[in-house]
């Protein structure tokens, strides 16, 4: 199987976008990208040695081709969800951030303001809901009672590798939906 005989066009775009090199006496493949955050200018994307000509054309036409159609048919997929992803959040909505390393500290915050691509969120304190044992406890936001000024936050639209699923949040908040039940928070230091 010769290279060119399995060429098509779809492969053949990626000879302008990467750099590559097919050693048929060694049988080995490079493709390489530039990039001007690489140490050297050039980014490795594939570096692999194969058994025979045949093998490695064969990679790079059915496996390699295949795998950058399908990253390009996600991004467009991505770019379309991002295009016309609408802001679900409203003025109210709850949100906290569980953050610590030997502990779990919980923020609170509560949206003030809604944009198009953005919310401004203001922290809120926390209310006690029960113990959860020594040193931790569930907890939940006690609305409207500010302790920060508006913090201007990005909405974020994520689209799932396998499933296509879309999701939106803002970054590092999840929204807060446990009710009276609390979220649990502990404090041994």
């Amino acid at each position: 199987m010769r290279l060119n005989d399995t060429l098509t066009n779809k492969a053949m775009k990626y000879f302008e976008i990467y750099n590559v090199e097919m050693n048929e006496e060694t049988n080995i493949l490079k493709i390489t990208k530039d990039s001007k955050r690489a140490r050297f200018g050039v980014k490795m994307v594939v570096h692999l040695r194969f058994r025979s000509t045949e093998a490695m054309h064969e990679y790079f036409v059915k496996t390699w081709v295949a795998s950058m159609e399908k990253q390009q048919a996600y991004e467009k997929a991505k770019a379309a969800a991002k295009a016309s992803a609408v802001n679900p959040f409203k003025v109210g909505d709850l949100m906290y951030d569980s953050w610590g390393y030997d502990q779990t500290n919980i923020d609170f915050f509560q949206v003030v303001e809604v944009g198009k691509k953005s919310v401004k969120v203001r922290k809120i304190s926390q209310n006690y809901v029960k113990s959860a044992g020594m040193d931790c406890e569930y907890v939940s936001p006690a609305v409207d009672q500010f302790i920060s000024e508006p913090i201007l936050k990005m909405v974020k639209v994520y689209v799932g590798d396998q499933t296509g699923t879309v999701s939106i949040c803002i970054g590092g908040l999840m929204k807060y939906t446990q009710g009276e039940k609390g979220v649990y928070q502990s404090h041994y230091a």
